[in-house]
C-alpha cells in the first residue's frame, strides 16, 4: 500500500518523505524500506545508526553519499555531536548545543 501511495503522490506532484524511526526498522526491514523509497523521497529523516545501517557502511561519510541517492533532501541526527542536512544542493554540519540535563 505504502509503494502505491508514493507512486500516486508522485504522479500528483505531491512531496514525500520518510523517517526511518529507529534503528530496528533499518536492520529488520531495509529491503522494504528501499522498495518503498524506489527512486527517491523528497525528504528523508533518520539517526546517524538508521543511516549507516541503510547503506550499509560504518562511515557516516559513506552513508551520507548514498543518501543523496535516496533522498532530494534529507537530515541525519548525530546526538550530541548534532545532526547533517543536505538541502539538495548543500550538506550542512549543524552543531549541538551543550545542554544541562535536568
Amino acid at each position: 500500500a505504502a509503494i502505491e501511495l508514493r507512486k500516486l503522490a508522485e504522479k500528483n506532484g505531491v512531496k514525500t518523505a520518510i523517517t526511518f524511526s529507529d534503528p530496528a526498522m533499518v536492520q529488520f526491514f531495509k529491503d522494504g524500506l528501499k522498495e518503498m523509497i524506489g527512486g527517491g523521497v523528497d525528504l528523508l529523516f533518520c539517526n546517524e545508526e538508521e543511516a549507516m545501517l541503510f547503506a550499509d557502511t560504518d562511515k557516516l561519510e559513506d552513508a551520507i553519499s548514498f543518501m543523496k541517492t535516496q533522498a532530494k533532501t534529507f537530515a541525519i541526527t548525530l546526538g550530541s555531536k548534532g545532526a547533517i542536512a543536505f538541502d539538495g544542493k548543500t550538506t550542512h554540519v549543524i552543531e549541538a548545543n551543550a545542554t544541562t540535563a535536568v
